[in-house]
């Protein structure tokens, strides 16, 4: 009797780990309607790394520095790579998120919206439409 080859059995786990991951109760991005937006209970640095750990993928896996009150005041953060400065020198608050003009894209922050669904935190990636889950001891209304 033939043996399965490696590749068929990556393949079936692979298949078999996506349907797992696809029917948990968790919301997929086509339902977001059904989430509320949030902004964190209290002021805790471990909301902050919990909110730095999730997008960490999404800046190829550094830590980006936040305020400590990240979510305390406004459900929404733009996020920038890049460090602009006014005639004076003096950094400006980068609200610069990627749209188009003039039928080019331009901008380069990130928008995230803190989001809570089921009792649950995640964070909505606005540009690539990704919902990140935070850890369940982080609190969110």
């Amino acid at each position: 009797m033939r043996k399965p080859s490696h590749s068929f059995v990556l393949l079936v786990s692979a298949c078999a780990l996506t349907a797992c991951y696809n029917t948990s109760n968790q919301p997929t991005p086509d339902d977001t309607s059904a989430m509320v937006d949030a902004r964190f209970v209290e002021q805790d640095a471990s909301n902050v790394v919990a909110v730095q750990d999730a997008i960490a993928p999404l800046f190829n896996g550094q830590k980006i520095r936040l305020a400590d009150d990240v979510f305390m005041k406004r459900s929404d953060v733009v996020l920038s790579s890049q460090n602009r400065l006014n005639n004076r020198g003096q950094a400006i608050n980068d609200r610069d998120v990627p749209r188009i003009e003039d039928g080019k894209l331009v901008g380069s922050g990130q928008r995230f919206y803190l989001k809570k669904y089921e009792g649950r935190c995640a964070l909505l990636h606005e540009q690539s439409d990704s919902l990140l889950w935070l850890s369940k001891n982080v609190r969110c209304e």
